[in-house]
């Protein structure tokens, strides 16, 4: 295959492009399905702004629910075995020594399952996929040093003589030598992860994939995985999380920020393009032309690209998912607001009097006494009748309670469905009971 020459190369600008055209579709998906209001409902910030605090209570039936879920979708580590699955020799040692590779592989596999974190970051990524999606990605990881022997021949270890190339020139020695390499497994947050505009619901309809990384500018400049380049080239385009949120904060105070308190822009945001069906893929940085890593083929070990989503309800037109929590908002606020007005019309105390005043000699000293008098006080009357009656309160209509438990059920129907809540409760058989088990 003929290598491109260096001026087909595609410039940095066209991956940041397609990244731009990613972002905004996204963003129109997360304001359709309301993803940051879901995320506000999970954590009980459910109050609307113009109700104030003593007339509302927080029911989170969607906290209660995901908890209750998301031990039974994961309750247990996997455990992964290797075996011989066939042998094409009747030699009896061949098998024995190939079934000591396995147990070995095997073990290995495992000591490497318990030593990524697999479960923890397993069940994050199912949380993510309850308001999102959920996204894992199986990476080779290695930190780059400078080679001393940098620039000197490569020596053959049986003969010591130098290797030579395809050119008949000695190969030389890299600058830079892989140091502390593993394999990783990494949960990457939705708000981290873009595909491109034009894919559908299926992993094939994908063109490119995209993963966000922040860094502080001083680490990139250091890291001598990307170009020179581009290490002398890239520039920080945001402030770190915590300078961002005191600055949102002084915004949303009305506040004034004064020179001397403006802060540069400290962090670099790269992203790691992926492009499966070219298999290739390379790293840019917001705000730079350079190439952080030009494009070239994926590593060895990864057939595609290294990520594995998780997407409960895939759309017939997109890539992005129906998110289950955006469905259950609409009961969660009802539900609320419903609770909210049964706890302030419990807590009225706003009683009041007809009263008949020819009745009393001095009847602004009698209306005194009945509102501020205490137990046992005692108004003196002309008339032997009844001349003060209570104006009787607005019941609470019964009304109000069924609607309470319809919108109730309404969102357990839409949480996990009428057989799943409670176990096995409606389940007409155990072989129902099993594959309700099994689905979950």
């Amino acid at each position: 295959m003929a290598k491109k020459k260096k001026h087909d190369k595609p410039e940095a600008d066209v991956w940041l492009e397609r990244v731009s055209r990613a972002k905004k579709v996204k963003d129109e998906w997360r304001r359709k399905f309301r993803i940051a209001l879901a995320y506000d409902y999970w954590e009980g910030i459910q109050r609307p702004v113009e109700v104030p605090a003593s007339q509302w209570i927080t029911v989170n039936m969607i906290y209660s629910c995901l908890m209750a879920e998301l031990p039974t979708l994961y309750s247990t580590d996997p455990y992964f075995y290797v075996k011989l699955k066939k042998s094409y020799s009747p030699d009896r040692a061949m098998i024995e020594a190939f079934d000591r590779k396995a147990r070995i592989r095997q073990a290995m596999l495992n000591y490497l399952k318990g030593e990524l974190n697999l479960k923890s970051k397993a069940r994050l990524s199912i949380f993510d996929a309850f308001f999102q999606y959920g996204v894992m990605k199986i990476h080779y990881a290695a930190q780059m040093v400078e080679n001393p022997e940098s620039g000197l021949p490569m020596l053959d270890d049986a003969t010591g003589e130098p290797i030579m190339g395809d050119d008949g020139a000695p190969i030389l020695q890299p600058e830079t030598l892989p140091a502390g390499d593993a394999y990783k497994l990494t949960r990457i947050h939705p708000d981290d992860f873009l595909v491109d505009e034009d894919a559908g619901p299926l992993d094939e309809d994908v063109a490119y994939k995209f993963q966000r990384i922040k860094r502080k500018l001083a680490a990139v400049r250091e890291d001598q995985n990307y170009s020179k380049a581009f290490r002398d080239a890239v520039q920080a385009t945001e402030l770190n999380d915590e300078d961002e949120k005191q600055r949102e904060q002084r915004k949303k105070g009305g506040l004034l920020t004064s020179d001397k308190d403006k802060k540069d822009p400290d962090i670099v945001v790269l992203w790691e393009c992926y492009a499966p069906r070219e298999k290739q893929w390379c790293v840019v940085a917001e705000g730079c032309k350079e190439f952080a890593l030009e494009p070239g083929p994926i590593p060895s070990g990864i057939e595609d690209d290294p990520f594995i989503d998780l997407r409960f309800t895939p759309r017939d037109d997109s890539w992005y998912p129906l998110p289950p929590v955006s469905q259950w908002l609409d009961s969660q606020r009802e539900y609320c607001d419903l609770r909210s007005k049964v706890m302030v019309h419990r807590k009225r105390f706003n009683r009041k009097y007809e009263a008949y005043t020819a009745a009393f000699d001095d009847p602004e000293q009698a209306m005194s006494q009945l509102e501020n008098g205490e137990d046992g006080t005692v108004i003196p009357k002309n008339q032997p009748v009844q001349t003060i009656y209570p104006i009787a309160d607005a019941p609470l209509d019964q009304q109000i309670h069924l609607e309470n438990g319809y919108i109730r059920q309404d969102f357990m129907d839409l949480a996990v469905g009428p057989n799943q809540r409670g176990g096995t409760a409606g389940v007409d058989s155990a072989t129902e009971a099993g594959i309700l088990e099994k689905r979950t």
